[in-house]
């Protein structure tokens, strides 16, 4: 169909035409395996070696890591906890995560089980501030890494609501 396409009829026209055809498909065939590897080559330099480094996989690692040490804090026995929630501040470096705990028990008890709690994972007490006024009683805790509070409003005689915020500045 080539050959008589371009004014050609000799059979000799033909073969040639087709010897052309093998030759182009078996370049083809070769080169692009080549290619093929060199693209699977810099896509996996780029998710092992460029993608770890960005500052938005260090932000997502910061905050998987933040969301980790707040989940190893257990809650007092019978307190429900609620989900995470993760907060960037304005500072780009600087991540809040917070979550709300119900449960049965007075502040007291709530505050010696996180006293508890907080040591175990390698914080330190920094002491308690108590407002009679609003009745609430805000226990804090500091680490190497990060910062927390914990604070504590009695609702009913038998129910406390705690709300615990862990922050980091780290960079």
């Amino acid at each position: 169909m080539i050959v008589m396409k371009f004014g050609g009829s000799s059979v000799q026209d033909a073969q040639a035409i087709g010897r052309v055809a093998t030759v182009v498909r078996d370049t083809q065939s070769r080169t692009i395996l080549p290619i093929v590897f060199v693209v699977l080559g810099i896509v996996l330099i780029w998710w092992l070696w460029i993608w770890p480094h960005t500052p938005m996989s260090k932000a997502r690692q910061r905050e998987s890591e933040l969301k980790a040490e707040l989940q190893s804090i257990k809650p007092p026995d019978g307190a429900q906890p609620r989900d995470i929630q993760i907060m960037r501040l304005k500072n780009p470096d600087s991540i809040l995560a917070m979550r709300s705990d119900l449960g049965k028990g007075d502040c007291v008890a709530g505050g010696m089980h996180y006293r508890k709690e907080f040591a175990n994972a390698g914080f330190g007490y920094n002491g308690e501030e108590v407002d009679e006024k609003q009745k609430t009683r805000t226990f804090s805790f500091a680490g190497s890494d990060y910062h927390a509070e914990v604070a504590c409003m009695q609702i009913m005689p038998e129910f406390s609501f705690y709300s615990i915020t862990m922050w980091s500045q780290r960079t």
